[in-house]
């Protein structure tokens, strides 16, 4: 992770400051943002028609929405330990107000 800033003192200056992150967390990153967007598909398709034909059918939803909820936590945590932007909570405040 990356940044870069300009400093407003000095002309055309600018500091770059970066940290190594560890593959397995842009890892479980990427996962959790699949997960959330096949949740969202589902979760639309759920809209379209609310027809379970089996229990198999509940208990997968409810599978699907622990591991969204899951995800997110340890989306957020990654989010705030390197202290970037959590950019799912802006697409989700953004889905809400549609």
């Amino acid at each position: 992770v990356r940044a870069i800033v300009k400093l407003e003192r000095f002309f055309d200056a600018f500091m770059v400051v970066g940290r190594p992150v560890d593959p397995k967390v842009l890892s479980y990153i990427e996962q959790t943002r699949k997960a959330a967007s096949q949740y969202e598909e589902l979760r639309g398709a759920r809209a379209s028609f609310q027809v379970y034909t089996s229990r198999d059918d509940l208990d997968k939803l409810a599978q699907l929405q622990n591991a969204k909820k899951a995800a997110r936590q340890m989306y957020d945590a990654a989010c705030l330990r390197l202290g970037i932007p959590n950019d799912l909570e802006a697409e989700e405040e953004g889905a809400a107000e549609i």
